[in-house]
């Protein structure tokens, strides 16, 4: 595991890991186990379509909490089973309508410890016996949102689609500590409870095709992201966990227009969008130092995505991807209503109009495609992959300028059910930055990987 670099660090040397001496002594190690099993029954006749697809999933996550000076033992683990289900069906040529259910239960444990006793320094020092627990927890999410789509025509050449998604989000929270405002190092233990997410979003579209090769649209949809377990349940002491029963979810308006065109040799692909976000989930800071996620009223994104992919030849064909984008707050006031403790004023501070931190400007993908004409199955992809200038931070006081690394793929497919697949990141090994933010006037670089190689195995039967 990795710690975020300061900017001196990152510079001298990019590949180090980060830690101090005693946290690699320990060697600390991320473990995670996934398993994912599906099936899906489809059945079709004429002008009906009907799909089922039941799933099993497990994920586990062991590691050391490295980033944290104290560096306590994380454990947790999901079960889920789920079932994804849908018909459709045909009224007339010109009419369909779609029905479906999306379910699903998760059953997640989490567990955090303090593995050794460990004596911290610097501001807020403090020792943690071995064996005091942070939290230990179960939560249980069940998840139904049936939804319904309807597609038409009103002329030949004018289509629509309606469409309506109801969502209905459980948290079951089982805790077997005892409640307590402050352990003594900050963190709050909270009450067993349920929480409930209900939320129907709308969508609609017009599509007009203005010739055989060409169309235009215009989009509308509304959705939700409701909070995580750990946001909701896994607080900090009773002053700073305002977020306990007010923490709510992020509701987006999206609103786009677009032209699409497919040609003999070339297709077009051009969208503006607008994407109003009320509540959007943001992360602040206590007066210890510790985060807490709060809504942070309404933020917007905006710009426009462009894409072609011109052939070239049978075997060779050239593609990009790009889009342009300002991500801003809309309405925020960081800290609202807090007071530092220490001055007795206001820490309130209006970032309002401000940019998001670590939203690029821009994102880019330029790919050689090669579809091999004399070694049947044989595809090479060489990408070019570049990232825009962002800010480091939510005032806005430092920019960072992004990444532009080089990628090669492959993919043969030796027989039906035999695929081998291989890819280059970074090829030329350029030394980058993935991400970088300044957080308590300090620079937090998380170091770009060096050059690696993936080889895999794909089989069917």
């Amino acid at each position: 595991m990795l710690d975020a670099l300061e900017e001196d660090e990152f510079l001298q040397d990019p590949a180090q890991a980060g830690l101090p001496t005693e946290v690699l002594a320990i060697d600390p190690r991320r473990t995670t186990d996934y398993v994912r099993l599906s099936s899906e029954y489809i059945y079709e006749d004429n002008d009906f379509y009907a799909s089922v697809i039941p799933y099993l999933r497990y994920r586990s996550n062991d590691y050391i909490a490295t980033w944290q000076p104290n560096m306590p033992k994380i454990e947790s683990s999901v079960n889920s089973i789920g079932l994804l289900a849908l018909t459709n069906f045909r009224h007339t040529t010109d009419f369909e309508t779609t029905i479906g259910i999306d379910l699903e239960r998760s059953e997640g444990d989490a567990y955090s410890y303090q593995p050794t006793t460990r004596t911290t320094t610097g501001w807020a020092a403090a020792t943690y016996p071995e064996g005091h627990v942070f939290y230990d927890d179960a939560t249980t999410f069940v998840g139904i949102s049936p939804y319904i789509q309807h597609l038409g025509k009103i002329t030949e050449r004018l289509n629509y689609a309606v469409g309506l998604r109801y969502d209905n989000n459980k948290y079951e929270f089982s805790n077997t500590l005892p409640v307590y405002d402050n352990d003594g190092f900050g963190n709050r233990s909270i009450a067993s409870r349920n929480d409930t997410f209900e939320h129907l979003s709308p969508k609609a579209s017009l599509n007009y095709q203005l010739n055989t090769h060409s169309s235009i649209y215009t989009r509308y949809a509304n959705a939700i992201r409701i909070p995580t377990f750990s946001e909701l349940y896994h607080l900090k002491t009773k002053e700073t966990s305002a977020q306990l029963s007010s923490l709510n979810e992020e509701v987006s308006d999206t609103y786009e227009i677009g032209y699409k065109a497919n040609f003999d040799k070339v297709s077009v692909e051009l969208a503006y969008y607008v994407m109003d976000v009320k509540d959007a989930i943001v992360t602040a800071y206590d007066d210890f130092g510790s985060s807490l996620r709060v809504n942070a009223a309404e933020v917007q994104h905006q710009g426009f995505e462009f894409g072609t992919t011109y052939t070239l030849s049978p075997a060779w064909s050239l593609a990009l991807a790009y889009s342009q984008s300002n991500h801003k707050f809309d309405h925020y006031i960081q800290d609202e209503g807090r007071i530092d403790y220490k001055t007795k004023k206001s820490k309130e501070v209006d970032l309002s109009g401000n940019s998001l931190v670590m939203a690029p400007e821009y994102v880019a993908n330029l790919r050689l495609n090669y579809n091999s004409q004399t070694i049947s199955g044989l595809n090479i992809t060489a990408e070019i992959k570049s990232i825009g200038d962002y800010w480091m931070d939510s005032e806005n006081s430092r920019e960072h300028s992004g990444y532009t690394i080089a990628n090669l793929k492959a993919n043969y497919q030796v027989n039906d059910a035999l695929k081998v697949h291989a890819r280059v990141a970074n090829i030329a090994d350029k030394t980058y930055a993935l991400q970088a933010e300044i957080r308590y006037n300090r620079e937090r670089i998380q170091p770009g990987s060096p050059r690696i190689a993936y080889i895999g195995l794909d089989y069917s039967f």
